[in-house]
């Protein structure tokens, strides 16, 4: 991985780290939706949901 890749996916999760309500044991559905509603006046994407729900889960 280079660097630039392993940066961006550091922020991606230090972006979701400032969701409020994650819980462990979520459905990936749930988490989604959670994401996006806590993140959305980031602009935080669809793609970026599934992407750290993908990931991070």
């Amino acid at each position: 991985m280079d660097n630039i890749t392993e940066l961006y996916l550091n922020a991606l999760l230090s972006q979701a780290a400032y969701a409020n309500g994650l819980e462990p044991g979520m459905t990936d559905q749930d988490l989604i939706n959670k994401l996006k509603i806590e993140l959305k006046d980031d602009g935080l994407t669809q793609a970026q949901a599934e992407y750290r729900q993908r990931c991070y889960q």
